[in-house]
């Protein structure tokens, strides 16, 4: 199975991380000011860096280093003390002062480690196989599949054709025994990820049943893993 393209990873990483530490650093703090616009809470260099010292925060949770920061922090309010600082100034500045050794990034990292394994394609067909069967017991469900996956090398998004028409008949609610070829589109893209040129390229042609079936066999055959 072909996976969508993973988000990129520096719009979700250190930020959200980051925002967790500048959570822990202001709460309770009494050199907390208002800043008075969207940038939200400010503090001064000399209160971020008392509060990095009492709280020993580790900046290595967001794949940053520690000591690179606290001394920037330290430089800045040697010099500058009571200057301000909020959140998104805050994130500028670890994510500059903070680049670990050697310029490894963890989310670089993790992002390869899904691509190497072709986890997104996993994580998709498990997804698919739960909306087409839609088992009592989804974990054993799971499970089973990727047992037969390690055992067998069986993909997990191993359908039978009644699970396909099954599929096919969530879009046909009329039960006229077709389906547009926007209709089925849809239920190929949720299986596969894929939509065949021929039924992309004709939104309104009919799809009866059984071709539906033979396209989503096709397209696992092609894309499945």
């Amino acid at each position: 199975m072909a996976a969508k393209p993973l988000p990129p990873p520096r719009a979700v990483y250190h930020e959200a991380r980051l925002r967790e530490v500048w959570d822990l650093v202001t709460a309770g703090s009494d050199g907390v000011t208002e800043a008075g616009d969207s940038s939200g809470v400010s503090l001064s260099f000399a209160v971020l860096k008392r509060q990095l010292d009492d709280l020993e925060i580790d900046f290595g949770t967001c794949g940053l280093d520690t000591a690179k920061i606290n001394r920037a922090v330290f430089q800045t309010t040697e010099t500058d003390p009571d200057r301000l600082i909020d959140f998104v100034a805050f994130c500028a500045f670890a994510a500059r002062n903070g680049k670990p050794p050697g310029g490894v990034d963890p989310v670089l990292e993790t992002h390869a480690y899904f691509e190497k394994h072709k986890l997104g394609a996993l994580f998709e067909s498990m997804t698919a196989s739960l909306m087409v069967v839609k088992p009592d017991d989804p974990k054993e469900f799971l499970t089973e599949r990727l047992l037969n996956l390690k055992r067998n090398g069986t993909p997990v998004a191993e359908f039978s054709d009644a699970e396909l028409g099954s599929l096919f008949d969530m879009s046909d609610a009329a039960g006229a025994g077709h389906v547009s070829g926007a209709k089925a589109a849809k239920g190929l893209e949720v299986l596969v990820g894929r939509v065949p040129p021929e039924v992309a390229e004709n939104p309104t042609r009919l799809i009866t049943r059984e071709h539906f079936i033979r396209l989503a066999r096709g397209l696992l055959e092609t894309y499945g893993s």
